[in-house]
C-alpha cells in the first residue's frame, strides 16, 4: 500500500525497522520538498515513422511512470527535485531490413520527444524537444563500432535490477527463496563481469546483495519484505534512501556519500542531523 500511494505522486518509500534512524529518513524527504525547481512536468514521446522502418515500435517500457496514449508515451510528474536526475527506459524493436539503404535514406528521424515543466516562482512554462535520429548502413559497409554508451547502459540495468530485485520479492511471497536468491546471483555475475559496469554503478551491486541478504528465509518475514520493496520502488523512481542491513539484521545509519538519490541540499541536511545526533549521545 506504501509504495502504490508513492507511485501516485512519485514520492519515496522509507523503510523504517530502527526509530532511531526515523528523523534521517524524514530531513531526507524534507530536503527534497526544498529543493523544488520545477512543477508540473510532461512528457511526451512520439514515433515518427520512415518510410525505411516498416513497423518500428517501442517494444517495452520500465517502470509505471510510463502512459501509453495510443498514439504517443506521456510522463506526468509532480515536481523535479534540483541536482536530481530523471532517467525514463524504454527499448525500441526495429524491424529486419531488407531493401538495399540508399544515401537520401541513410539518417531517419524516428523519435521526437518534448518536454514541459512548470517554473515554481514565475509560473511560467518551459518547453524543450529533442529527437532520436538513427544511422543504417548495408550489410557490405564497414562499421566502425562506437563504444557502448556507459551511462545509457548504467539506467538500462539500474531498471533491470529494480525488476530482478521486485520478481526476487515475489518469488519469496510464495516460499521460493532459492529461486530469489538465483535470480540475484545471475545479475550479480553479469554485472561483475563488466568492469566498467562494476566500477561505474558500485551502488547496483550493493542493491543486489542487500536483496539477497532480505530474500533468505530467516530474515525475509522480520525486514527483507519491506527492504526489497524499498529498493525497487527507489530504483525505479530514482530517489528516496536505502535502507542498509548489517549481517545480523540491524538497519544501519546510511552514510550519505553514497546516497545515489539524494541532492547536495538533502546530504547536507541529513549529515547535520547525524553530527548533532553524534553531538548529544557524547553528552555534548
Amino acid at each position: 500500500m506504501m509504495t502504490s500511494i508513492c507511485s501516485l505522486k512519485n514520492g519515496s518509500f522509507y523503510f523504517v525497522q530502527n526509530i532511531s534512524l526515523l528523523d534521517e529518513f524524514f530531513v531526507d524527504a524534507l530536503g527534497g520538498l526544498k529543493s523544488v525547481v520545477g512543477e508540473k512536468l510532461q512528457i511526451k514521446v512520439n514515433l515518427n515513422l520512415p518510410k525505411i522502418l516498416n513497423g518500428l515500435n517501442i517494444a517495452k517500457t520500465h517502470g509505471d511512470m510510463w502512459i501509453n496514449k495510443g498514439d504517443h508515451y506521456e510522463i506526468n510528474l509532480p515536481i523535479l527535485i534540483q541536482g536530481s536526475r530523471k532517467d525514463f527506459v524504454f527499448e525500441l524493436e526495429l524491424p529486419q531490413l531488407i531493401a538495399q539503404i540508399q544515401d537520401n535514406e541513410r539518417n531517419a528521424l524516428i523519435m521526437e520527444a518534448q518536454l514541459q515543466i512548470t517554473d515554481p516562482l514565475s509560473k511560467k512554462d518551459l518547453k524543450k524537444s529533442a529527437t532520436l535520429i538513427l544511422t543504417f548502413f548495408n550489410q557490405d559497409e564497414q562499421i566502425y563500432q562506437n563504444e557502448e554508451d556507459i551511462e545509457v547502459l548504467e539506467q538500462y540495468n539500474r531498471v533491470i535490477v529494480a525488476q530482478i530485485i521486485d520478481d526476487a520479492r515475489k518469488q519469496c511471497q510464495k516460499q521460493q527463496f532459492d529461486v530469489a536468491q538465483n535470480q540475484i546471483d545471475e545479475v550479480i555475475v553479469r554485472l561483475q563481469s563488466n568492469q566498467r559496469m562494476a566500477s561505474q554503478a558500485p551502488s547496483l551491486i550493493q542493491d543486489l546483495y542487500q536483496a539477497k541478504q532480505a530474500s533468505q528465509r530467516g530474515t525475509f518475514t522480520s525486514y527483507g519484505l519491506g527492504q526489497m520493496m524499498q529498493l525497487s520502488s527507489n530504483s525505479y523512481q530514482q530517489q528516496g534512501v536505502n535502507s542498509i542491513f548489517s549481517l545480523d539484521g540491524k538497519q544501519q545509519q546510511q552514510n550519505v556519500r553514497f546516497q545515489s538519490y539524494s541532492n547536495n541540499l538533502q546530504q547536507n541536511m541529513v549529515q547535520q542531523l547525524q553530527l548533532r545526533k553524534t553531538q548529544n549521545g557524547n553528552g555534548s
